[in-house]
């Protein structure tokens, strides 16, 4: 049955109609995925996981451009897979087979999709690490090619193939902190720190829109883990690109606002919490009051968590919702969930931190704790710090 619902389509179709052979493709693009969710996660549906393989072989084969459509589709499948499929072989040949294709595509929406396919092979450990500088090239070469269009928030596929690069960077950064820690961080991933700074810095106007707002926060996120592994090298980067630290600083704190789930802004308050010593003194001054406004409810969030009696378990839902939301393309793969919830800093105790990195500010700078008051503009504000020193 299956086998003749993806049987070849006669070659003088295409060529009569690509509207036809489109609609052919998404039909069964469909198809596949509904029957993949049809599975339990990690059943054996191996069959279908070679069906689609084969289509999705067919279908580059056939075309000298990459296909998006079927590549959203292979992203889904590997996403979706588990070892317990066994064809671990079977995927690698087939991004072996396609890699110098998708590598060379100059069409974003194809750049993008092969990015994101690197990231699941990646977690998948279908691609070594030790192939992490080889992809992290890749990266960096689709990512410069985005940063030539200062409008880029103008177009859809730049803002998704931008997103696709910083999406597989932040990967391979999670990857090499749990594999060999913050130490030598800036000096493998200094172009993608570089591009960073200047994302932080460039203006969207009035299109902050939802895809351009993530990726916004996105860059803050990442620059904030640089800023936690090595204060003084990531600003010293700052400086070597020309750019003022006062704007920059500008810049990130307008971006903190957008900051919404609770272990980013953990990130974010610890990253704040480094940086103070390092700040020059009239900017410390001048930031001072946003940067207490922006940590203190991360601080009283981490207290009263330590107090908190045990969340309650969640009703299970049922397996299968309309539309299924393992076929939301936001869904991440299980392997992927797994990374994000390392480098979280859940140990860090945030009011010793706060001690600790406002006591040395303030050795630094020869004054006392006193000499801050008229900084904070919030008296209830200045309240709440004085109590978590106490």
């Amino acid at each position: 049955f299956f086998f003749l619902m993806i049987r070849r389509p006669p070659r003088s179709t295409q060529s009569r109609s690509s509207a036809a052979s489109d609609v052919y493709k998404r039909q069964v693009v469909d198809m596949f995925k509904n029957l993949l969710v049809s599975f339990p996660p990690d059943s054996d549906a191996s069959s279908i996981y070679f069906l689609c393989l084969n289509f999705i072989d067919f279908v580059l084969d056939s075309h000298s451009e990459p296909d998006a459509t079927i590549l959203r589709l292979w992203h889904f499948l590997i996403k979706e897979y588990t070892p317990r499929q066994g064809l671990g072989k079977e995927l690698q040949q087939l991004l072996e087979k396609y890699f110098a294709k998708l590598d060379a595509s100059d069409d974003e929406e194809v750049e993008a999709m092969f990015l994101l396919l690197l990231e699941e092979y990646l977690l998948l450990e279908a691609i070594p690490l030790t192939s992490s500088a080889d992809i992290l090239a890749i990266v960096e070469k689709k990512y410069e090619a985005t940063l030539k269009n200062v409008n880029y928030f103008e177009s859809d596929s730049l803002v998704e193939l931008r997103a696709s690069a910083m999406t597989l960077a932040a990967t391979l950064i999670l990857l090499f902190l749990n594999r060999e820690g913050p130490a030598s961080l800036h000096t493998h991933f200094q172009k993608i720190l570089q591009y960073n700074i200047v994302d932080i810095m460039q203006p969207v106007g009035d299109k902050l829109v939802r895809a351009v707002l993530g990726l916004k926060t996105s860059h803050v996120t990442l620059f904030n883990r640089f800023l936690i592994a090595d204060p003084a090298t990531t600003f010293n980067v700052i400086s070597q690109a020309g750019v003022s630290l006062e704007e920059f600083l500008t810049s990130w704190f307008s971006m903190m606002q957008h900051l919404s789930s609770k272990q980013v802004c953990r990130i974010n308050t610890i990253a704040l919490l480094q940086a103070m010593p390092y700040l020059p003194p009239d900017v410390f001054r001048a930031h001072f009051d946003a940067i207490i406004q922006q940590i203190l409810p991360d601080v009283q969030s981490y207290l009263d968590s330590l107090t908190a009696p045990p969340p309650r378990e969640k009703p299970a839902l049922p397996r299968i919702l309309p539309p299924h939301p393992r076929l939301s393309e936001l869904r991440f793969s299980e392997r992927k969930e797994s990374l994000r919830k390392t480098q979280l800093f859940e140990e860090a105790d945030l009011r010793q931190l706060l001690r600790d990195k406002l006591g040395e500010t303030l050795g630094k700078f020869g004054v006392g704790l006193e000499a801050l008051e008229s900084l904070v503009t919030d008296r209830t504000v200045w309240e709440r710090l004085v109590a978590f020193l106490s």
